[in-house]
């Protein structure tokens, strides 16, 4: 092993521990002039020494508790994580794919009754505190569009620009949720 590599192990160390460093540091200061420097007796010597040692473990036992409490929460995030994957980044982008394998063959009405509504009432609105407020918008911006767009149309059909048009954003939300899902 090179000197290199120590010294950067030791300096990661080091950046880990200097709190405590500074800790043990300071109470072998206060120890030091209180038994040496001092002209108390030994009795009261002694008392100082239990302080300090008091002291020291109250700090060992606050930093174990800090991991504790730091693992509980990076599991509390995982678990999370994990369900808002089963949840609603999972079915969602089924959903999306499904209408994107049916948007060629069939009017976007029926694309929006097959696929899209019971997503939109089942998966987004049940479960959209788990993703972000801009994938929420978003989603509700494409839902409404094709929800809107299908209705308002005379022939209940989209033009042919703006049904490719939504098209695209069907897409581009459906990989906006594939992107974030892999984020997580």
């Amino acid at each position: 092993m090179s000197i290199i590599n120590v010294m950067k192990k030791a300096r990661k160390w080091l950046g880990k521990h200097s709190s405590d460093l500074i800790l043990v540091f300071l109470l072998g200061i206060v120890f030091f002039y209180i038994w040496a420097l001092s002209g108390l007796n030994i009795s009261d010597k002694i008392q100082a020494a239990a302080i300090i040692t008091l002291v020291a473990v109250t700090w060992f036992y606050a930093k174990q508790t800090k991991r504790l409490v730091d693992a509980q929460n990076l599991k509390k995030d995982l678990e999370f994580n994990e369900r808002r994957m089963q949840d609603f980044y999972n079915p969602f982008i089924d959903v999306l794919d499904n209408a994107r394998k049916a948007w060629g063959k069939h009017s976007i009405n029926e694309i929006y009754d097959q696929f899209l509504r019971e997503a939109h009432h089942s998966v987004f609105h049940k479960y959209s505190y788990m993703v972000s407020r801009e994938t929420k918008k978003a989603i509700s911006q494409l839902l409404s569009e094709i929800f809107l767009g299908g209705i308002d149309e005379q022939n209940r059909e989209f033009e042919e620009d703006k049904k490719n048009l939504v098209f695209r954003k069907l897409n581009k939300t459906r990989d906006n949720l594939h992107e974030e899902r892999v984020i997580i």
